[in-house]
Formats: structure tokens, sequence, C-alpha cells
């Protein structure tokens, strides 16, 4: 009996974040009957799609033991350069279009690789470095909004179609999750953030690990501004500038342990639907773009006291117990 306690208390602890969006849903619902409209909950999960990417891209890296202050960055960095690319080329094949954010944000995520992983500097200082290359970089090459009647059309439609958005973003998270649990590559990223002097000993190359978590984060930041692009129908000088925080949020939110090692992208994602939620209910309560964004520091230090709390009740419950 105690054991199946255990278990309940163990999957409400580490699936909490979905009890906690439907807490908050209920409560917007009560007081605002749009909330429940099939509409409206199709918008709130497509309008989250882009940023969820974003938190994929964070949860990749926290799980290696790490934390990218670039990604938002490289994302607003990679929309403007491809952006740029393809209205100047218009003659590059529509149907590699979509490729470009991609390799760019590879690049990008590649770079922060290199210099934390091979060269070993400091991860934090490293991405609050690229994050001002990148936030200055994108102004660099164009200082203005690129409107999506410049972009090929293949390029905005799979972010800009709320049912393909949120199929194709389906696939993708489950292909990560695949990855991530069930390759050698995905087990091993998860083994260097949770011990990282026994992987060492196992003969796992922290170096190696560390440059392909990075990498990897670009590639979502990269897939997060196309599906930015689809969403705004444009290339917005301001895209992602407000993501990094709730990208933290998210992943932390939903289970991802800041100390490495711990955590399900597929509640990460939960950590995303979460923000969603609370986003479109103070929408629906007229709440202002400023006020939010204090809703949103707000929750990242919930967030911060959450992971605390879920770090010592699971200690708790997993605590072999001594006999007398």
């Amino acid at each position: 009996m105690e054991v199946t306690t255990q278990k309940i208390e163990l999957f409400i602890i580490e699936n909490i974040c979905w009890f906690m969006i439907a807490f908050f849903f209920i409560a917007f619902a009560v007081a605002k009957p749009a909330m429940i409209n099939p509409d409206f909950i199709i918008f709130m999960i497509y309008s989250a799609i882009p940023l969820g990417f974003l938190v994929l891209a964070q949860t990749i890296v926290i799980i290696n033991g790490n934390l990218d202050l670039s990604c938002a960055a490289i994302t607003g960095f990679v929309g403007t350069v491809a952006g740029l690319f393809l209205m100047s080329n218009r003659a590059f094949p529509p149907y590699l279009s979509i490729l470009v954010p991609i390799c760019l944000g590879i690049v990008c995520g590649a770079l922060n690789g290199f210099l934390i992983g091979p060269l070993g500097f400091n991860p934090f200082l490293v991405t609050l470095a690229t994050q001002l290359v990148f936030l200055g970089g994108r102004f660099l090459f164009y200082k203005s909004t690129i409107s999506g009647k410049d972009l090929p059309g293949v390029y905005l439609l799979l972010g800009g179609n709320s049912i393909l958005a949120i199929a194709s973003f389906i696939v993708i998270l489950l292909s990560l999750w695949f990855f991530l649990n069930h390759t050698h590559y995905g087990i091993h990223l998860y083994a260097c953030g949770a011990n990282p002097d026994t992987s060492f000993m196992m003969g796992i190359s922290l170096k190696k690990y560390r440059f392909f978590a990075f990498t990897l984060s670009g590639l979502f930041a990269g897939l997060s501004a196309l599906y930015y692009s689809g969403y705004d129908n444009a290339v917005p000088i301001t895209m992602a500038n407000e993501s990094l925080f709730p990208s933290f949020a998210g992943a932390v939110m939903g289970g991802v342990s800041l100390g490495g090692g711990r955590g399900s992208v597929v509640n990460a994602f939960a950590g995303t639907l979460l923000l969603a939620v609370i986003e479109g209910g103070l929408t629906l309560y007229g709440i202002s773009p400023t006020e939010r964004e204090v809703a949103y520091g707000l929750l990242v230090i919930l967030a911060i006291v959450v992971n605390k709390a879920r770090e010592s009740v699971r200690d708790k419950i997993l605590k072999p117990k001594t006999k007398r």
C-alpha cells in the first residue's frame, strides 16, 4: 500500500504542471466563459507553438546541466538573417526555404557549443556574451520589419496555419522525446547533466555532449524563428525579444530539474501551455502587456520555488527507508 501511495505521489509531483493547467483554466473559465470557446482554446495552443520550440531549446540545455541565455536572441537573429536572405534571393528554391533558419540556428548553437564544450568556457558567461552579439547583430543586418509578402509562401506555411503548426509541433515533440529517451545520444545527454563525474569515468565525453546540447538547442531556436515568422506573417524587428524568461519558466514549471539530468520534454511543453493559459486568461481580463511582463517575472520566481519544492518532495519519496 505504501509503495502504491508513493507512486501516486511521485506521479503527481512529476506531472504537477498538467494539474496547474487545469486549475488556472477552470479558474479563468468560471469568470470568463469565453475561455472554453473551442476556437479560443485552439488559438491559445497555436500561439504557444513558437515559444514551445524555445522551451524545448532551453530544456535540452538544462537537462545537460547548463543554461542558455542566448536562445531567444538566436531566434531573433536567425529570423532576421533568414528573412533578409530570402527577400534578397527570390530565385532561391521555395521548398528549401524552411531549411535556412534551421541551418542558421544550428550554426549559432554550434558556436555556443564550441566555446562551452571543446574550449571549456563558462556557459553562463558565454551565452550572456553571445546573447548581446545576436541581439546587436540582427540590427547590423536589417533595422526594419520584413513583411510576409516578401517571403516565400512555403516559408510561412508551417507557422501560419494553426492546425498544421500544432500537428507538426506534436510530431517534432514526440520525435525529440523518443530521441532523448531511446537513443544512446539522448541517454548520454541526460547522464552528463545528472552526474558529470560518473559520466566522465564511464568514458562519456562531457565536451562532446555539451557541444551537442547547445547545437541541438540552436536547431530548435531556428525552428522557433521559422514558426514565429509564419505566426506573425512577417519577421518583426522585435521577434522573440520577450521570450527568454518564459522559455526558462516553461521548462522549469514543466519539471525540468535545474540540477540537470532530469525532466521530460513533453512535460516541458506542459509548462508552455501553462504560460499560454495564463496569457489567454490575462488577455480576457484586459491586462496590459506591461502588467503581463510583471506576471511573467512572478512566474519565473514561482518556477524556481516549484522546482525547489518538487526536488525536496521527490527526494523524500525516493529516499530509502531505514529499518529500526
